[in-house]
Formats: C-alpha cells, sequence, structure tokens
C-alpha cells in the first residue's frame, strides 16, 4: 500500500479485484452446478410421474371390483329388508317386479283359461302387468 492515506495501489486494487472475481466466479459455477443437479433430479421425477405405478393401477382395479360388489350387496340387502317388512304384514305372499316397482300378490284367481296362484302370477310377468294395469286388487305395490 502507498502511504498516501493508506490507499490500496492500482496494482493491489486489480489484484483484490481479481481475487474477489475469482470468488464470484467459483460460487457461479458452483450454483450452476447445483442448478443441473436439480434439473436433473426435477426431469427424474417427472418420468417417474408419467410412468404408471403397477401396484396403483391393481389398487384401483380392485377398488373397483369392491364398489361394484358393494352396489350388487346393497341391492341384495335392499330386496331382503322389503321381503323382511313383507313377512311382517298380515297378508303374506309372493312379490312379483314389474318395470321398477314391486308388488305382492294378494291371492290368485280362477277364469275360463284355468286356476292361477300367486306363484302363478309372479312366475308370469306378462299375466302380473295386465293384472296391474287393469287395477287389480290381486296385487298391492310395495312402497
Amino acid at each position: 500500500m502507498s502511504d498516501k492515506k493508506n490507499t490500496p495501489t492500482p496494482e493491489e486494487q486489480i489484484t483484490a479485484l481479481q481475487d474477489q472475481l475469482k470468488a464470484e466466479t467459483a460460487k457461479a459455477e458452483a450454483l450452476a452446478n447445483e442448478n443441473n443437479s436439480l434439473k436433473e433430479s426435477l426431469q427424474k421425477a417427472q418420468e417417474d410421474l408419467k410412468t404408471p405405478d403397477p401396484a396403483l393401477a391393481d389398487k384401483d382395479k380392485e377398488i373397483e371390483r369392491l364398489k361394484a360388489e358393494l352396489e350388487d350387496s346393497s341391492e341384495i340387502v335392499a330386496d331382503l329388508k322389503s321381503q323382511l317388512k313383507l313377512a311382517g304384514k298380515k297378508g303374506k305372499g309372493t312379490i312379483v317386479e314389474i318395470g321398477k316397482k314391486k308388488y305382492l300378490v294378494k291371492g290368485g284367481f280362477v277364469n275360463k283359461e284355468g286356476r292361477f296362484t300367486p306363484e302363478d302370477i309372479a312366475a308370469d310377468p306378462k299375466l302380473a302387468k295386465s293384472l296391474v294395469d287393469r287395477g287389480s286388487g290381486l296385487l298391492k305395490e310395495i312402497k
């Protein structure tokens, strides 16, 4: 350093600036390396996300199968509840389904074609529908 008020000489200033430049360059290179590493990690993660996990696909299939099974079970339970409700009523009888409605066949009938029991009516959807359409009292809608 020169003697004038401790001011560094131009050569000292240049050396200090060169040292500072080297340090900043080293930092920039380290950050660039870290950035490249992060880019590679991100790219790998994105590729991993594109590839479906076979274990998850199997689980999805299992979930769909169980949903279908649950739906079937719910329908069976609803039907059983309906039958149980009917079993508790006085006028026990046979159940017939016409469209989406269920009817209790309360009795049979006799006509020129022969004798028809509640079971016969329940076994013949066309006959049961015709009785419902005519407003027969033999079939009572279950609600």
